[in-house]
């Protein structure tokens, strides 16, 4: 009988431990990795999402800048224009978190808005340039410059 057991195959009960052993190592390793893969993913999108909210902002911005002509008066907190498409008035302020246009919305969700005007020589007309810079409600930070004609009111 003793001859009939040695000629038994089958695995042995150290032959099943590690083989349980190495598979939960490699199940380990997976799951490790795909946290990784997961974190990573996530960190990329909001990133992303940062990245498309500044870029809309600064475009919207911009484009609503781009008819400013002329620059009549700069405060802290917005300046008055006038119009190169229809040479009407204008005034752009910061109000409750957004960028206002004679009661247009031009973007929202931003904390802070500020501009100043810089002028070659420190002459108070002619050429110059309207210096802005805005930060959205997630903390990031966008400016922009818009060449001008200043005026005197």
């Amino acid at each position: 009988m003793s001859q009939n057991l040695r000629n038994v195959s089958g695995t042995t009960l150290l032959e099943l431990l590690v083989a349980i052993t190495v598979a939960g190592a490699a199940t380990i390793l997976v799951f490790s990795f795909y946290k990784n893969v997961a974190k990573e993913y996530w960190l990329h999108t909001h990133k992303s999402e940062e990245v498309k909210e500044l870029i809309v902002t600064r475009l919207a911005i911009e484009r609503h800048f781009s008819n400013v002509a002329k620059v009549v008066s700069c405060r802290k907190d917005g300046f008055d224009y006038v119009s190169a498409e229809s040479d009407s008035a204008g005034t752009v302020r910061f109000v409750s978190n957004a960028l206002i246009d004679n009661n247009d919305t031009i973007v929202k969700n931003i904390t802070s808005f500020s501009c100043q005007t810089a002028m070659p020589g420190g002459k108070q007309q002619g050429n110059g340039v309207l210096l802005w810079e805005a930060v959205i409600d997630n903390g990031i930070w966008v400016a922009g410059a818009k060449d001008v004609v200043f005026a005197s009111p």
